[in-house]
């Protein structure tokens, strides 16, 4: 005779309902599976035909021929097909064989009260399971509208309500031992664990439901970090390229978004070096360094803020008005360790970095800036691959930097250029770079070569078509050394 329901409880809980008095655990583990059936047998073979989770209940008749030896064999069959527990009607005395084949087979042992209706017990343990499965659905529920009411606000209030509605301590950390634990995976990968203590399945799937919940919070608060970066990364772009006339109002809506534009700034320009022959960097390339030099400079200190400028990588530090950093390090220091983490061991990537000095205000920050693009440029220009370049290393650079914020000067070296910019953006850099090296080098085509990865009868073509192009006499002093300033200037403010 058979009696199932498809519900789940542990047999301690079934032990400890009221429909349970006069039934004893004898042997084996009270928690080891669920009880999803009860099912009451005739005989002591039908055990073979029980499905697994089953609550096996002996009538006095099996129960009279389970003993001694065919005890063992029922526990033996009903370890094999997992059965939650066997009963059995007579006093709560076993023999060893049979406590440690109860503890073996992982199924717990009861012994039923001899006054005990067979027809009310299996009514009783039928309605455990039943409130039981409510019990359990009914704090699924729960669980789930507390995480829908608080996964707008703080991981915390997730965790509280969560514990609440499981009625056991919910957290959130690294993957535990002996815990229900679920992975909180974004974007695909694990970034922590939601724990409980060991229970049921209602605990499993509220811990299914916070883990979601967490992921989802996680995502947002990630979205929210990411906007408030890409608009102070805008608001410092506009006061950066704004005219003399426009920094001040430029300035004003930085201050709006909490960027500290009044006090003390650095800045170190970084840019990956495209190998030989090939083409500029690709954006997902640009991205993915970005993306690496600001989780670089966020371990190493909290005041710096990164962002892409013209396809350059900026890492701003910038200190709010009498605010010192505790232990800051030099700004040439933070750009090696950045190259450093970028590099990764990687012989094969290569990078130019330029570093400014200290200056201090809105004008400050814009300075710093220049000059650090302006060591970036001559970092590339001299191709000094994975090193920083400090700006303050060469008084010729502030020098170029203070020409080149003069607009009158900016306009003379745009008019000495402007017959190779008539070439296009991309042929007239290369020809400005070339034209700079050959000057740089006194008209050494060999040595020239050699800095430009060229054989001196290539630099010797491009001298002779950038000299087609000029309308200045190379052979001319005064005129040789304009156009060797220019095309330093041209090359420190092109990104």
């Amino acid at each position: 005779m058979w009696a199932r329901h498809n519900s789940r409880v542990r047999v301690d809980e079934m032990l400890r309902a009221g429909g349970a008095v006069g039934v004893t655990l004898v042997a084996g583990p009270w928690d080891a599976r669920a009880v999803e059936h009860v099912v009451i047998l005739d005989e002591p073979a039908e055990i073979e035909r029980v499905p697994r989770g089953s609550l096996a209940i002996l009538t006095r008749h099996a129960s009279s021929r389970a003993a001694g030896y065919e005890l063992d064999l029922v526990l033996r069959r009903a370890g094999d097909r997992e059965l939650a527990a066997v009963a059995l009607y007579g006093p709560a005395t076993t023999s060893i064989t049979a406590i440690r084949l109860a503890d073996r087979s992982r199924v717990a042992l009861l012994a039923v009260a001899a006054d005990l209706e067979l027809s009310e017990l299996a009514f009783e343990l039928e309605n455990t399971l039943r409130s039981g499965a409510d019990a359990m659905l009914r704090r699924v529920i729960s669980t789930l509208s507390v995480v829908r009411e608080a996964q707008d606000a703080s991981l915390g209030s997730v965790l509280a309500a969560a514990s609440d509605a499981l009625g056991t301590a919910v957290r959130y950390g690294e993957l535990p031992e002996g815990l229900t634990a679920v992975a909180v995976t974004v974007n695909g990968r694990p970034e922590g664990y939601v724990c409980a203590e060991p229970g049921d399945a209602a605990t499993r799937v509220g811990c299914q439901l916070v883990a979601d919940a967490v992921a989802r919070i996680q995502l947002s608060l990630r979205a929210s970090h990411q906007a408030a970066t890409r608009a102070r990364s805008e608001a410092i772009a506009e006061m950066l390229r704004a005219p003399e006339a426009g920094v001040r109002a430029t300035a004003e809506r930085a201050r709006l978004l909490d960027v500290p534009v009044d006090g003390r700034h650095a800045v170190i320009a970084i840019d990956s070096q495209p190998a030989r022959g090939a083409g500029g960097p690709s954006v997902r390339a640009g991205e993915a360094l970005l993306a690496r030099a600001r989780a670089l400079v966020d371990q190493i200190e909290p005041d710096w803020h990164a962002m892409a400028l013209d396809q350059t990588i900026l890492l701003m530090r910038m200190l709010r008005p009498g605010n010192a950093p505790v232990a800051a390090s030099p700004p040439l220091v933070v750009a090696e360790e950045v190259i450093r983490g970028v590099l990764g061991g990687r012989r094969t990537l290569a990078v130019v970095c330029g570093v400014s000095g200290e200056h201090d205000g809105i004008d400050g920050l814009r300075a710093a800036t220049a000059e650090a693009r302006a060591a970036l440029a001559t970092a590339r220009a001299e191709a000094r691959i994975n090193s920083p370049l400090s700006f303050d290393g060469s008084p010729f650079r502030r020098l170029l930097v203070e020409l080149l914020s003069s607009q009158t000067a900016r306009s003379s070296v745009d008019m000495l250029l402007s017959s190779l910019d008539r070439l296009g953006a991309r042929r007239a850099r290369t020809a400005v770079g070339t034209l700079q090296v050959y000057l740089d080098e006194r008209g050494s085509l060999t040595r020239a070569g050699e800095r430009l990865h060229l054989h001196p009868n290539a630099v010797a073509y491009r001298i002779k078509q950038i000299r087609a192009q000029l309308d200045c006499d190379l052979d001319d002093p005064d005129q040789r050394l304009a156009l060797q300033i220019a095309c330093r200037a041209r090359l420190m403010s092109i990104d």
